[in-house]
């Protein structure tokens, strides 16, 4: 244990950017057995969700951005929450009352579970300086009684060294050279996938559900699931915003 930690500081400390700490953790993290590893950073006032580092596949990442799954991840939750560390499982989640009442979320674990995602080891920590929080989401490909187990026999290798890149990536702020690996979300423009912009344009002409069913040839219930997500990507909470909204950003045309 002790070479390995202390291999990892020294990788930490001579690392210059946020992208060596990241493939610096990744490599460590992978040699003790998780298949991914997660790096968040939020902003500690708003909550929001500024980006994040990961090893997700590419085709994954690209349908998370694009899906806005990154104001609704769990695991993005439960980190901004948490100030420390937690131990949670993918199934579990699923079987939150919450959960079964959220379609997107549902739709999001269930996706992630076709990646591969069983269990996750959360570590967490503020910098009251800076105002940003880091979140490290280390993901294993096997239940939660392996993680738990693994957490037992590599104590201190995990324990230490989720607090080390913690604090190495708070510290760091050079994030002007970022690689393929790091999504930035506070950019992003919200997007709605071609058959909500449909169900949306449907809307704004003023059809009521199960006549934009009839047009789409879809059910009554499917036309409700769109406008639901819709309204979740683009942050609206009636049919009128979610109308106006994706008007102005020239989502839908009227």
């Amino acid at each position: 244990m002790k070479n390995a930690v202390v291999d990892f500081l020294d990788n930490l400390f001579f690392a210059q950017t946020a992208d060596e700490l990241y493939a610096v953790s990744k490599a460590y993290f992978g040699d003790l057995g998780f298949r991914y590893v997660n790096v968040s950073y939020f902003q500690t006032e708003t909550a929001q969700h500024l980006g994040m580092f990961s090893n997700m596949s590419q085709d994954w990442l690209s349908h998370y951005q694009l899906s806005g799954y990154s104001a609704i991840d769990p695991y993005i939750r439960m980190g901004d929450a948490l100030d420390g560390r937690k131990v949670v499982s993918h199934d579990a989640l699923l079987d939150c009352d919450s959960v079964r009442r959220d379609p997107v979320l549902q739709r999001l674990l269930l996706e992630g579970r076709q990646e591969g995602l069983q269990s996750s080891f959360l570590q967490c920590g503020v910098s009251r300086f800076m105002g940003l929080k880091a979140g490290i989401n280390l993901i294993l490909d096997r239940d939660v009684e392996e993680l738990i187990r693994l957490q037992e026999e590599k104590r201190q290798e995990l324990f230490v060294g989720a607090a080390l890149a913690q604090s190495a990536f708070m510290a760091c702020t050079k994030k002007e050279k970022l690689c393929a690996e790091y999504i930035n979300f506070s950019g992003f423009q919200p997007r709605l996938s071609p058959r909500e912009a449909e169900v949306v344009k449907w809307l704004a002409q003023g059809l009521r559900n199960d006549r934009i069913a009839d047009k789409l040839k879809i059910s009554t219930a499917t036309v409700n699931f769109h406008i639901v997500s819709a309204k979740r990507r683009l942050d609206v909470k009636t049919r009128e915003q979610l109308v106006a909204v994706a008007i102005l950003q020239g989502i839908v045309e009227f």
